[in-house]
């Protein structure tokens, strides 16, 4: 009698096994966690992304010295904060699953939950910086509490997407398959698609303000030529019908330097509202069509790699130097 007690409580005690579906064998037990293929393939993407931000990092850190700590632009500042929350991103997606494995609920939540709230921080550090590049162009003169545009942007941006980060903070969606023992995580559509809609608002938004502040600089296409930049510029001055009241400056035609940086500010601007938003969309539209179903080796994936493409864009967004310094000093 004593080994039929010892096979009960060995039952008892075991983990249960899960349905076995037609034509799965009953005695293979489920192995809860990620194969050694995914979790190979995140470590390298992993430490591939933590090298590359931290370059970026040191890079920018060596700009600075001790005499011009003190002359440090909010801008800079919110550069130096993206790429912090990147690497903490990366760090804490390596953590959850590459160390803890993704085997049971508590790491698969965990994994949801961090990498909202640290997707959701670096999206909210990204649109401040534009929002302070909007305010160095239009009212560098004013301090930020008077400058209204300032106010309601950022208000609007830590209110909007903190409250939608909150929501998938406090229901996220994860489960454990338990078929193959995989982790899947998502969001539910009341969270992600404002989410994804105020993502490409946002940046649309500030991207197109930002231009059209630089319209005037443009208004005369003898002076610049016929670029696609340029026509983009005026044609956003022109459907605006304010921005002749904005000509506070203009460029002489003889001055081709700054006729070339101006070109430049342009395309870069176009190209990282580009670069940042197609990334960014994919993914959210992703979780969107998914609702919970999608790998949580795939989400991290996707987001360690849209999070360090967001910091490389930015780094080359102000590489050669804050673009609201370029803008101003053509005045």
């Amino acid at each position: 009698m004593l080994w039929v007690w010892s096979l009960l409580a060995t039952a008892a005690s075991s983990t249960p096994l899960p349905f076995n579906e037609p034509g799965s064998s009953a005695h293979s037990p489920v192995v809860y966690g990620e194969p050694v293929g995914p979790r190979t393939c995140f470590v390298v993407t992993s430490k591939i992304c933590i090298c590359l931000l931290s370059g970026l990092l040191g890079y920018r850190v060596r700009l600075f010295d001790r005499n011009s700590l003190h002359r440090i632009t909010l801008t800079q500042v919110y550069v130096l904060v993206l790429y912090i929350l990147s690497i903490g991103f990366v760090f804490a997606s390596a953590i959850v699953h590459n160390g803890l494995g993704l085997k049971d609920n508590g790491s698969c939540q965990a994994s949801m939950r961090i990498c909202i709230t640290f997707y959701a921080s670096t999206k909210v550090t990204m649109y401040l910086f534009l929002v302070e590049r909007v305010h160095a162009m239009r009212a560098s003169h004013l301090s930020r509490k008077h400058d209204f545009f300032w106010l309601l942007s950022t208000l609007a941006i830590v209110v909007s997407l903190g409250t939608i980060c909150l929501a998938g903070v406090i229901s996220p969606v994860y489960w454990l398959s338990s078929v193959d023992g995989r982790c899947r995580i998502g969001l539910q559509r009341y969270a992600v698609i404002p989410l994804l809609t105020c993502d490409i608002v946002v940046n649309l938004y500030l991207t197109l303000v930002f231009i059209y502040l630089l319209s005037p600089l443009v208004k005369d296409s003898r002076a610049f030529g016929a670029g696609f930049a340029n026509r983009v510029a005026q044609g956003i001055g022109t459907l605006s019908r304010t921005a002749k009241q904005k000509a506070a400056f203009d460029l002489q035609r003889s001055n081709q330097v700054m006729t070339c940086k101006l070109e430049k500010l342009l395309w870069k601007t176009l190209i990282g509202c580009v670069l940042v938003i197609v990334p960014t969309a994919g993914n959210l539209a992703a979780l969107t069509i998914l609702v919970g179903k999608e790998l949580a080796f795939v989400c991290l994936t996707i987001c360690t790699l849209d999070v360090t493409w967001a910091a490389v864009v930015f780094h080359w967004l102000t590489l050669a130097g804050s673009d609201e310094k370029e803008s101003v000093s053509t005045t």
